[in-house]
């Protein structure tokens, strides 16, 4: 965002201008300070005007530039007339550059209200045309849902009324598996009632506890991706584990945070300078 109402241009080349020139060489540099000190008071007040027609406006400002009124008159009356930097309305100063400023900072805020307004209309109307989208009238789900919907949704209703009751509602093929599916399980490869090579089963038991820790540690995954079948996990474990000792609890990886760069400031982009003079 651009504020205008903070600042106005000084052309770099503002003391080459020959009417500065001309001011300078008559009055010195200091005259040249109360051109711009003049200014800023311009653009600072509300009516961007001096009432210069008022003694006490002259003896104040002669008193801040440490001079005599008298010094003061003659240098801003050479501003009004030989020099024409600055012109009289109604007794009071004001400078052409600072009106043009003025008016141009007004248009360029008129615009940009106008556009944030016009912003602000399209997106309440999208807004609106999708809340309108939204509240489409829909017949209840009892009245249309098929013979199979209704078996699901009943279904879903048990699981949920189980979970409140503090229970879990699961299957045995579910992920995560209850510790007690897994010990089942490796009783069952132990025994011979569930298939797996021979050289294995011997080992089948005393590996639950540790397939249990390792995979609760890294949230039931494989190669970071989530577990589809558990009893084909646990089996491919007690491979590892009998031929090559491989099976180490995995802890999961704390996520490295990125170091803090800070970005370079954006600049404001300035309004297009007006002159001064």
């Amino acid at each position: 965002m651009v504020y205008y109402d903070r600042w106005f241009p000084h052309d770099a080349n503002a003391s080459r201008d020959p009417k500065i020139r001309a001011l300078i060489a008559e009055f010195g540099w200091e005259a040249y300070g109360w051109f711009w000190d003049i200014l800023e008071q311009l653009h600072n007040t509300p009516t961007h005007s001096i009432a210069w027609d008022q003694k006490y406006v002259k003896i104040s400002m002669a008193s801040e530039f440490r001079t005599t009124v008298e010094r003061l008159s003659t240098v801003v009356e050479r501003m009004l007339n030989d020099l024409q930097l600055l012109y009289l309305e109604n007794g009071s100063l004001r400078s052409k550059g600072m009106d043009r400023h003025i008016e141009n900072a007004s248009n360029k805020k008129a615009q940009a209200s106008a556009a944030g307004k016009a912003s602000a209309e399209k997106r309440a109307e999208s807004k609106k045309e999708a809340n309108d989208r939204s509240t489409t009238v829909e017949q209840p789900m009892s009245d249309r849902s098929t013979p199979v919907q209704r078996k699901s949704s009943e279904k879903e209703e048990k699981e949920e009324k189980e979970r409140k009751r503090g229970g879990r509602a699961r299957t045995v093929s579910s992920i995560p598996p209850a510790i007690e599916d897994i010990q089942k399980y490796a009783e069952g490869l132990r025994d011979g009632v569930y298939p797996i090579e021979s050289q294995y089963r011997a080992n089948a038991v005393s590996q639950v506890s540790k397939f249990f820790d390792n995979y609760t540690a890294n949230g039931w995954k494989v190669n970071k991706n989530p577990m589809k079948d558990w009893q084909a996990t646990y089996r491919n474990w007690l491979r590892r584990e009998k031929d090559f000792g491989q099976n180490k609890l995995e802890t999961p990886k704390t996520a490295s945070v990125p170091t803090y760069q800070p970005q370079p400031r954006r600049q404001q982009r300035q309004p297009e300078a007006v002159p001064m003079f």
